[in-house]
């Protein structure tokens, strides 16, 4: 292989590891954060999670005081449920990250349904 093919090569893969990192960027920009919450209400409907916290996280929607969700029959989904669930009966507060709803500040009455509540992306047990 001659050196103008092989520096071609590596020009590529920087171009892509530099394209990917700019989206891993991005993706982490959209994703919001609150620390120190108190688990109000677990809710399972089939296999999604619905969670309602106290104080209401920013950037979030409240669909009859549940504000997070998630899909409680992957294995992520189980040990998030575990944590909720734990934090719940102990008394303990908990961080959450979560994509931005599409509708904040609204509740059931106005723009707050199942597709507008904020996607978990994290959880952990304080």
């Amino acid at each position: 292989m001659n050196d103008k093919l092989r520096n071609a090569r590596r020009l590529g893969t920087a171009a892509g590891a530099a394209a990917l990192l700019i989206v891993a960027s991005q993706q982490t920009a959209a994703q919001e954060w609150a620390g120190s919450v108190m688990v109000n209400r677990v809710r399972l409907n089939g296999g999604t999670a619905f969670v309602g916290t106290t104080p209401q996280p920013a950037n979030t929607c409240s669909n009859w005081g549940e504000h997070l969700t998630f899909d409680a029959t992957t294995v992520q989904g189980k040990n998030w449920l575990a944590v909720f669930m734990t934090a719940k009966v102990s008394n303990r507060s908990v961080d959450v990250w979560y994509a931005p709803s599409s509708a904040p500040g609204t509740t059931q009455a106005t723009s707050c349904n199942g597709a507008a509540i904020s996607a978990l992306q994290g959880v952990s047990l304080n």
